[in-house]
């Protein structure tokens, strides 16, 4: 079981909010989790090196002014929040949180009003089965292109260093391996996979580097923007493959820090 829930937030008070939400989120997140499963909390902290979730920066208010390259938050504003779980004791943990509950990232404290699971009342939210996401994948035998959007920035690690570029083999090859780490149903051989992904190339981009500070002592430098990808000169059954790596990677997000707010993204295929 997978899935991406949204928790809706009042501020409880107000506060300056910059882009560096990475650490705090990240934070946030394991506090809220101990809350409802102290167990799980530590074994995702000591036992896991690819976290089961991802997470979006902070949805502010549109109208939240900017103070410098920071903005700022009300008392009584509200604040969205994204985030997915790869594995159903999260996603239980994420669907149980009280309301009321607090969420602190740095000095802003946020008090849960509601969780969002239904998507009739967003898109972005829901909870299946990742058999019935296999299932729907296998079944689609016309599949050509798949296009990714990507919302944060893309971090790839190559060679000791920041590799700002979608290519197909790194883009596919981190969804194989989210895959795998995740444990989930039907086996995803990585390396099939990144070799299949020289056979796939990019029909239309708009895009830019970015880089994302998570503090004084680091940033990291990524892509964002739209890409799309033929796979047609894959047979069939590796274009379903990589089809259903691009649907998971609504939920598990594309290449590093995904848990700390990179890599968002949603995708479209034809």
């Amino acid at each position: 079981m997978i899935g991406a829930v949204v928790f809706e937030l009042s501020a409880e008070n107000g506060e300056r909010v910059s882009d560096a939400q990475g650490r705090l989120l990240h934070g946030a997140l394991f506090s809220l989790i101990d809350a409802a499963s102290p167990g799980l909390a530590a074994l995702l902290h000591d036992g896991t090196t690819v976290k089961p979730f991802s997470v979006a920066p902070l949805d502010l208010p549109p109208d939240a002014p900017k103070v410098g390259r920071d903005r700022l938050v009300h008392a009584g504003d509200v604040v969205y929040w994204r985030v997915a779980a790869l594995d159903e004791a999260v996603l239980r943990a994420l669907l149980s949180v009280p309301q009321g509950s607090v969420v602190q990232v740095g000095r802003l404290r946020l008090a849960l009003r509601r969780v969002i699971a239904d998507s009739g009342e967003r898109p972005d939210v829901g909870v299946l089965d990742e058999t019935e996401l296999i299932g729907a994948c296998l079944a689609e035998e016309s599949v050509r292109s798949v296009e990714f959007r990507f919302l944060t920035p893309v971090a790839f690690r190559v060679d000791q260093g920041d590799y700002p570029l979608p290519v197909p083999a790194l883009v596919f090859s981190s969804l194989a391996d989210k895959w795998t780490a995740a444990e989930l149903s039907a086996a995803i051989d990585r390396n099939e996979i990144r070799a299949d992904a020289e056979r796939v190339r990019p029909i239309s981009w708009r895009g830019e580097t970015r880089r994302v500070f998570f503090g004084r002592d680091r940033s990291v430098t990524g892509f964002v923007g739209r890409f799309a990808y033929d796979l047609s000169a894959l047979p069939m059954e590796a274009r379903q493959v990589f089809l259903l790596l691009g649907q998971f990677a609504v939920f598990s997000g594309v290449g590093r820090l995904t848990g700390q707010g990179l890599g968002q993204t949603r995708t479209t295929y034809r």
